[in-house]
């Protein structure tokens, strides 16, 4: 599971991290609903790494397309 600043945490959240999230989500008016809470943290991950994931498509074909012109421009007439 990743939180904020998504490095892995194997051990479960201590009890500083849930009273934060308990000041919270009592700042957000959802004192009772940490499912909101959550939902929107793992939404916020799957973004990050789906944005990670596209970055990493876009710079492997912005390779290989590189890769082309500098092997194809020996060839030109």
């Amino acid at each position: 599971m990743y939180f904020f600043n998504f490095y892995k945490v194997n051990q479960p959240p201590s009890a500083r991290q849930q009273r934060g999230w308990y000041f919270m989500a009592k700042e957000l008016g959802l004192s009772n609903e940490f499912s909101f809470i959550y939902n929107v943290v793992v939404s916020i991950e799957i973004i990050y790494i789906s944005i990670d994931f596209v970055n990493r498509i876009i710079g492997i074909i912005s390779y290989m397309i590189l890769l082309l012109l500098i092997l194809g421009f020996p060839f030109r007439e």
